[in-house]
């Protein structure tokens, strides 16, 4: 279908002749735009479009970064600053620039896609919606037989959970949305996900949690099936210590709580029941970490345990687990190139491994060959960052001689601060003594005797001689 057949009656063209279309409520300064890649979330949303799906409405700044990868099809991204617009104008992407409130209702959209929250499709001036209402006005731009993707965020979310709330700074609030009418004061939790598609007039064709975090989604998992919940394991582990959350996530899905613990849902809903089949794990490319991640099974069945075990300090299990993990391999060179994407993993991670801290990647490869039994590696000694940290045999001694002479130091500093602790008890037992007696009840009487007029005194002695028998 053409796009003036289906064009939304919202705004005109921004004057500036730049093809943005401004539907109300635009942020002239505003930027939006994810710097970092969706991970996990764009191939999952990728996988979940509808085969017959022509017109397709990106609303948000993270959904329409899948608008190159729609480009076959008439793609229209909604953000509600007018710079991210005009980008997506010049990529050719039809922009709307406004908040979502401002959407028209009989848009008629085959696909919508919403990967934010309320207040970052919302501005400012826009009436504040809960999750609900969100999905309600994206519900009402699809067509009849339409279908919406949405991400929505668990209050209770491992990455919500370890955040540390950070001081928001008056001049610079841009939680302007906290405590506004109309806006959630919390995300919602896994077991209302159903309720908030029914009273937004959508049924559920399919969901998917996302793990670790919504910043960095590593997978999409399905938490009921069984190979999917391996396999998302095994994806995690290669991204802990490079990936925040990803040993937490583990827990979670080893524990069975991914579907309540997950940092948020991925959700696909239509106004008429059905079904849609998705992967049930979705693994991202990079792991989000940006680094080269192993493929091959040998080394992904047997990461998990293996950096547990440099994370424990538990060098006889390690050297088990590498002998597995040798006996794997035809050849010492794959097993090599295997220790190499370890050593490379732990590295630089504070408390990941058992070895010197100064170590770099290629000295943690060292060691692990050398606990695997293999021959050292060809090339130059692993670099270290402090002088006099060899761990040669040769410097073995004086290192000894150093931590000893600092151990013994230590210890003469503690036994001066018993010694001036003490003093400082008997100090206190003293003035205690010295306290109780002055409030007793003799120095009271002899203070008033000394401190009383002469004929009072005089008074007080004839009245207790007058008292004496005769």
């Amino acid at each position: 279908m053409s796009q003036s057949s289906h064009s939304d009656p919202s705004g005109d063209t921004d004057p500036s002749g730049d093809g943005v279309r401004l539907i109300g409520g635009e942020m002239p300064q505003q930027r939006d735009l994810p710097a970092a890649a969706l991970g996990a979330l764009e191939e999952l949303v990728l996988a979940a479009v509808p085969s017959g799906a022509r017109r397709v409405l990106l609303a948000g700044p993270r959904a329409s970064v899948l608008a190159p990868a729609l480009r076959d099809r008439e793609v229209a991204a909604l953000v509600r600053g007018l710079p991210d617009a005009t980008s997506l104008a010049d990529a050719g992407v039809i922009a709307l620039c406004g908040g979502l409130d401002r959407l028209a209702a009989d848009a008629g959209y085959d696909l919508v896609v919403v990967l934010d929250p309320p207040e970052v499709l919302l501005t400012p001036d826009s009436p504040g919606l809960s999750h609900t209402d969100m999905l309600g006005v994206a519900a009402d731009a699809l067509a009849a037989d339409g279908a919406l993707i949405a991400l929505v965020a668990n209050g209770i979310g491992l990455d919500t959970l370890s955040a540390v709330p950070a001081p928001r700074a008056l001049a610079d609030d841009r939680a302007w949305w906290v405590g506004t009418s109309g806006y959630d004061v919390r995300r919602p939790f896994h077991h209302e996900l159903r309720s908030l598609l029914e009273d937004a007039g959508l049924h559920l064709w399919a969901g998917r949690s996302v793990l670790p975090s919504l910043a960095s989604p590593v997978v999409t998992v399905d938490s009921q099936d069984e190979e999917g919940r391996t396999s998302a394991v095994e994806t995690l582990a290669a991204s802990v210590h490079r990936v925040e959350g990803a040993d937490r996530a583990i827990d979670a899905i080893e524990a069975g709580a991914a579907r309540d613990l997950a940092a948020g849902w991925l959700l696909v809903a239509g106004h008429v029941p059905s079904t849609v089949m998705l992967p049930a794990v979705t693994p991202s490319s990079d792991a989000g970490s940006g680094a080269t991640v192993s493929s091959e099974s040998t080394l992904v069945s047997r990461r998990l345990p293996l950096l547990r075990a440099l994370r424990d300090g538990n060098l006889a299990r390690t050297r088990v687990l590498l002998a597995d993990l040798r006996g794997a391999y035809d050849d010492e060179n794959a097993c090599g190139v295997a220790l190499v994407e370890l050593g490379d993993q732990v590295a630089g991670a504070a408390g990941a491994h058992p070895f010197a801290p100064e170590l770099d990647a290629q000295g943690v490869t060292r060691e692990l060959r050398a606990l695997a039994g293999l021959t050292p590696a060809d090339g130059p000694e692993p670099a270290t960052t402090s002088q006099g940290a060899s761990i040669a045999a040769s410097d073995s001694a004086q290192r000894v001689a150093e931590l000893t002479a600092g151990l013994r130091d230590r210890s003469g500093q503690v036994q001066w601060l018993q010694r001036k602790v003490s003093e400082q008890e008997r100090r206190i037992r003293a003035l205690e003594h010295a306290i109780g007696t002055a409030d007793g009840p003799l120095p009271r009487r002899v203070l008033l005797v000394m401190t009383a007029p002469t004929h009072r005194l005089v008074e007080a002695a004839r009245s207790r001689v007058k008292r004496r028998p005769s």
